[in-house]
């Protein structure tokens, strides 16, 4: 148990500091023991008047406020930074499967246009505007084509 009564004053390591605090409600600017600066402030706050001490606690509040304040709009541009990144994310991806399936189309056109160069020409717009599962079955099914008229009978059951 520690006696206050006992301490001399005199502080010469860091539980002597406390000792001298407790007992004399007081802390020298020399004082380093752990937790001294808020014990320093608090003790400050408490020797203020209670006019004073009224208005400390508005500005501490406010600044608290102000503290949210700018938190919550770092929180909010932050998620609109992650919205975009994700926009830009989702676009390249759609932009490349557009691209993906641009292809596609193209190469299916050009095939059909070398096997069936008299059909194909005549038919490029219904082909182009097959969707993209439609463009898969037909690059399967031209395999099977033995002639023209399978394509033209193939595009009359598929075509809008």
């Amino acid at each position: 148990m520690l006696k206050v009564k006992n301490f001399k004053g005199t502080a010469k390591n860091h539980l002597d500091e406390w000792i001298y605090y407790l007992k004399n409600s007081d802390i020298k600017e020399e004082f380093e023991a752990k937790g001294m600066v808020e014990a320093k402030e608090t003790l400050r706050v408490n020797n203020l008047s209670d006019q004073e001490r009224a208005a400390y606690k508005r500005y501490m509040d406010n600044k608290s406020y102000e503290a949210s304040i700018l938190s919550t709009q770092e929180f909010e541009a932050q998620w609109q930074i992650e919205q975009i990144e994700q926009a830009e994310i989702r676009g390249r991806e759609e932009g490349r499967l557009e691209g993906l399936e641009e292809g596609k189309r193209s190469l299916l056109l050009e095939q059909l246009e070398r096997r069936f160069p008299e059909i194909a020409s005549q038919h490029r717009a219904a082909i182009l505007g097959l969707n993209s599962q439609d463009l898969d079955n037909l690059a399967e099914a031209m395999w099977d084509f033995q002639t023209s008229a399978d394509l033209l009978q193939w595009l009359q059951e598929h075509s809008i």
